[in-house]
């Protein structure tokens, strides 16, 4: 039996069938890379615009009674 890189201990099975047969788990991979970087920059935007309200708050003169 002569070496074949498509030879396994289960039986001979030939890859060529099906090309890159892994892309539904890299879209996958990738698509939920992307989620949660968009929703950590989100999470950014959304504390530092409350950190811009803050500034603001502290700026304003106190009233005093």
């Amino acid at each position: 039996m002569p070496w074949n890189r498509f030879w396994t201990l289960a039986g001979a099975r030939d890859e060529r069938k099906r090309p890159m047969s892994g892309n539904g788990y890299l879209f996958a991979a990738y698509a939920a890379t992307w989620i949660i970087h968009i929703v950590y920059l989100g999470t950014i935007v959304r504390r530092y615009s409350r950190l811009q309200r803050e500034i603001e708050d502290l700026k304003k003169p106190a009233v005093r009674s």
